[in-house]
């Protein structure tokens, strides 16, 4: 900012360069009493605008071609141009002259000056500050040559300039004795000067490490930034700081003239707290405080001419936008304001000063010569002082803001003391609370131990249990003993249910419950659900239905185990509450609500049970909650079955809830998100609907709900039912439909005691095309009335089933070949040949149950009783297995230390791996983890079925699954 005067001046010089002074004196005469002389009114100048000229050249110019300045300080402003100066100089006293030549302006690049004597080069200097400062022949700040004159003696100084920086030629003749006396006091007074900065920056500093106010190192900023600019003009800088390193010098004025305007604008904007007062002034200086810091970053790139017009571009608005916002400040009362606009003031002035004494008007005496100095100087210590006011008037109110707390305080004790007394008793009653949340977390460690550890020792024996009745349906049964089989595994597998419940809230309560997503045959899954509870809708004497609404996607991608818990855990719910009337399952599809390639399915189960009220519906969801405490004791349960369907419900990308009115049934329904099954999964699995369309069916007698559903499955499929309430019915309308062109393909009728005469009067009937039979069956049926024989036009469906069921029973009957379900093939073939697997189990039945299942598969056994056998085996050089089946809980030798030892063996060995599979009753995330740390390839959890298992191997023994396409 402090150039911003100096460049003013040179712009109003360069408007002044045309003008000459044709009769000034051309001679500077030296007499004896001489001590100075300002050499620029009399010197001669020449503007080399090519920059080609040398010396010789130079001298040849004639004199018309040179001008004067009246200037004691010429200045041609910001100029490529060469500078050429001649000063002739005469001894006319009568004693030798020791003179010196200054050319006082310390920032000039190249200054070469050359003395001629007797129309010979005498001497000749080559300075500027681009050379180090020892080439100087005089130590001081200006450059300075000696110069001997004899009496009568006539010599021409010939001075080249060239400079990135203003380019001037103030020039003096000082006698040599007497410059250096004036210099002592001139060097008094820069030591002074510099003395006050250095005293009010350490003075300031000291403040700052007090009160730790940033204003302070603003201001010792803007202090240094100051000083540096001062010294690097006057050429100090140079001469006692950075004399080796001329290259400073290019960047010393603008750098210094950026740090002390970024560091002046940071001191403005704390000192009058313009985020405050003024914050659309704030915003001004934040922009010149970025402007500032850019240009000082400039500075190391740009050349010295564009950095310094840049920062003085930037420091002329700035500092009339200081001073104004300083008097704006003054007017609205801020104490600071006015030492900040003194301070200002003073500094401007002097600037003026300084200019004018430069065009004349006012004389050069020392103290204008030295006005920036002394102003800058009265800058910084106006500054201090706006500083330490400032900071006193916030010292000022913050006493009064300490008395007025102390008054506040005296108020506040007894509340204080009462407030303490309240702390004391809420201390005491955290830590009771502490205390029971321990004790809480330890008795829930003690139930999570216990929990893993019933887990583990049911499904020991349940493993048993199922595996067995597994492996019975694999014996000749006939269909009342598989039923019973079959009851015998469902129960096995509620229990097992029970226990999976347990755990599934456990790890929902722990954030430890995941899905894992598979192709899903909805289809297939609704008849495992709705068969699940066939024995007990027949007990009951309930009606069991499932159906899907028109366009409701069958193949699907979702985790089954979790969509099955689902809705066996609300059609166990309605089973439980419903003694008389029907429990129905459907499902249907929507339009998705996020992911539109995605699915939304919902799946309603809906009874005619007592209802729940409707205030105990909102706590149907919680954890452990029933309707009331007599529906438990009546009914039974844990209460946390649709807890657990709510989380799963969430956890699967929808949510669930019940429509119930006392008295007349309940609504319980649930939704998910899900992706289509892969396209391999539903060409292997979709069935024919060619040879169905455009079919007729006659639906005799077969109920209103039954018969609903099926005509609306088979519209689906291009079918066109009939229904008839009776066989007499049931004859008039095949009869007529014969007449009419269009026989009825297929009849449908319910398994009662007139159902074979009916089939057998439509069979013999020679005016009925002989239609095809599907006989729906129950167990209560085939136990009261005779069986119907199964032929190729008479197919037997028991009740209840799925429209999957219904559809390959209508398929069998049109003589079309379909492959059944990959899931539901009875495997009886082997399917792993010469394949050796090594069982490491203790327990007798568990040993029985998987020998079994393996031995379906056609593997080769061998077993291990502990871990320390299984060790002791595998490392026998004449025992290879192809896989090892490994429980965890063993005697001896746990499975977990067996796994380890084995995998140490084969690295000591460099054989490979051995996979080794865990099959233990533990299902939480920490036994699968430690068992995949000891080095097992995979876990399974007990009781296992033959699916599962078989997945399993295949994996490691190379067995594919077959591929079958019912397209």
């Amino acid at each position: 900012m402090i150039c911003c005067g100096r460049t003013c001046v040179g712009l109003l010089l360069l408007l002044c360069l045309p003008f000459q002074v044709l009769s000034a004196r051309t001679v500077a005469n030296v007499a004896d009493e001489f001590t100075s002389l300002s050499a620029s009114p009399i010197a001669e100048y020449y503007l080399d605008k090519q920059g080609i000229l040398n010396l010789s050249d130079v001298r040849a110019l004639p004199r018309q071609d040179w001008f004067q300045s009246q200037s004691e300080s010429p200045f041609f402003g910001y100029s490529s141009d060469i500078l050429w100066v001649r000063l002739p100089v005469r001894n006319v006293g009568s004693v030798r002259q020791k003179l010196l030549l200054e050319v006082q302006y310390p920032l000039l690049d190249l200054v070469e000056i050359h003395i001629i004597k007797n129309e010979g080069v005498a001497q000749e200097w080559h300075l500027g500050d681009a050379y180090p400062f020892n080439q100087r022949p005089v130590d001081a700040n200006n450059f300075m040559v000696p110069l001997l004159l004899e009496p009568g003696e006539f010599v021409t100084a010939y001075i080249r300039i060239e400079s990135t920086s203003s380019l001037g030629a103030p020039i003096k003749l000082r006698d040599y004795d007497h410059y250096f006396d004036e210099q002592q006091s001139i060097m008094v007074g820069q030591g002074l000067y510099y003395g006050i900065i250095l005293v009010m920056v350490l003075y300031n500093l000291f403040i700052y490490l007090s009160v730790r106010h940033v204003s302070y190192l603003y201001y010792i900023g803007a202090a240094f930034g100051c000083s540096f600019y001062v010294a690097s003009v006057q050429g100090i800088g140079f001469q006692f700081l950075w004399a080796d390193y001329p290259w400073i010098n290019t960047i010393a004025i603008p750098a210094s003239l950026s740090v002390f305007g970024l560091m002046g604008t940071l001191f403005a904007i704390s000192l009058l707290n313009t985020r405050v007062n003024t914050p659309y002034i704030h915003n001004v200086f934040s922009v010149l405080a970025l402007c500032f810091t850019l240009v000082f970053l400039l500075a190391f790139v740009l050349g010295p001419r564009t950095s310094t017009i840049l920062v003085s571009v930037v420091g002329m608005p700035t500092a009339l936008i200081v001073i104004c916002c300083g008097f704006y400040l003054m007017h609205l009362g801020v104490r600071a304001a006015r030492f900040f606009v003194l301070a200002w003031t003073v500094l401007l002035s002097s600037v003026f000063v300084t200019g004018l004494s430069k065009f004349g008007v006012l004389p050069s005496t020392t103290l204008i010569k030295y006005s920036v100095q002394v102003a800058s100087a009265v800058e910084v210590i106006l500054f201090s002082f706006a500083l330490a006011d400032r900071i006193n008037e916030e010292r000022r109110a913050k006493l009064e803001a300490q008395k007025n707390a102390v008054s506040n305080e005296k108020r506040a004790r007894e509340e204080h003391k009462r407030f303490l007394e309240l702390k004391f008793h809420a201390a005491v009653d955290d830590l009771k609370v502490r205390q029971n949340l321990v004790q809480a977390q330890a008795e829930n460690d003690a139930k999570s131990r216990f929990l893993a550890t019933m887990s583990h020792e049911i499904r020991t024996p349940l493993n048993g249990v199922l595996g067995m009745s597994e492996l019975m349906r694999d014996t000749r049964l006939d269909d009342i003993q598989a039923h019973y089989v079959s009851t015998i595994a469902q129960s096995g597998k509620a229990l097992l249910g029970i226990i999976d419940d347990i755990m599934d809230y456990a790890k929902i309560a722990e954030g430890n419950l995941e899905l894992k997503d598979a192709d899903v045959d909805l289809d297939q899954l609704c008849q495992e659900c709705i068969a699940f509870f066939s024995a007990n809708a027949e007990a009951k004497g309930l009606e069991l239905l499932c159906s899907f609404a028109p366009g409701t996607p069958r193949y699907i991608k979702a985790d089954p185990t979790r969509l099955r818990q689902v809705l066996l855990n609300l059609m166990a719910n309605a089973f439980k509450f419903t003694d008389q009337g029907h429990v129905s399952l459907r499902v249907s599809s929507s339009a998705p609500i996020r992911d539109q390639s995605a699915y939304h399915l919902r799946f309603d189960v809906v009874d005619t049970g007592i209802g729940i009220e409707h205030k105990a519906q909102r706590r149907l969801f919680k954890a452990f909650n029933q309707a009331d405490l007599s529906v438990t004791r009546q009914f039974g349960g844990t209460g946390l079955g649709l807890s657990i369907s709510k989380k799963l419900s969430e956890l699967m990308g929808g949510d669930i809830g019940v429509v119930s009115t006392p008295g007349r049934g309940s609504r319980f329904w649930f939704n998910i998100e899900c992706q289509p099954a892969s396209r391999d999964y539903i060409q292997a699995h979709e069935l024919s609907l060619t040879t169905l369309h455009n079919k007729k069916v006659l639906l005799i007698d077969t109920g209103a709900s039954l018969s609903q559903i099926m005509s609306e499955q088979m519209r689906e499929w291009g079918m066109t039912s009939l229904l008839a309430s009776n066989s007499k019915q049931a004859m008039e309308m095949l009869r007529y439909e014969t007449r009419q062109g269009h026989p009825v393909e297929y009849v449908i009728l319910d398994h009662k005691q007139d159902a074979l005469q009916t089939v057998a009067d439509i069979s013999r009937c020679k005016e009925i095309n002989s239609p095809k039979f599907v006989v729906v069956t129950t167990m209560e049926s085939v136990r009261r009335y005779s069986m119907p024989p199964c032929t190729e036009h008479v197919l037997c469906l028991q009740k209840p089933f799925a429209p999957r069921m219904l559809h390959q029973v209508l398929l069998q009957l049109s003589s079309v070949s379909y492959l059944p379900d990959i899931e539901r093939m009875d495997a009886k073939a082997s399917l792993f040949t010469d394949k050796t697997v090594l069982v490491v189990e203790d327990n007798k039945v568990n040993q029985m149950v998987v020998s079994g299942l393996l031995r379906k598969m056609g593997l080769n056994l061998q077993y291990a009783e502990n871990g320390q056998q299984a060790v002791d085996m595998m490392t026998q050089a004449e025992c290879h297995f192809d896989l090892v089946l490994m429980d965890c809980e063993m005697p001896v030798l746990d499975g977990y230390s067996a796994a380890s030892q084995i995998r140490r063996y084969e690295q000591r060995k460099n054989l490979p791996p051995v996979p080794i599979i865990a099959l233990t009753a533990h299902v939480l995330r920490e036994h699968k983890e430690k068992a995949i740390a000891a080095g097992m390839n995979e876990h399974l959890s007990k009781p296992v079925g033959y699916e599962t298992l078989q997945r399993a191997l295949a994996g490691y023994l190379g067995y594919e699954s077959l591929k079958a396409s019912n397209g």
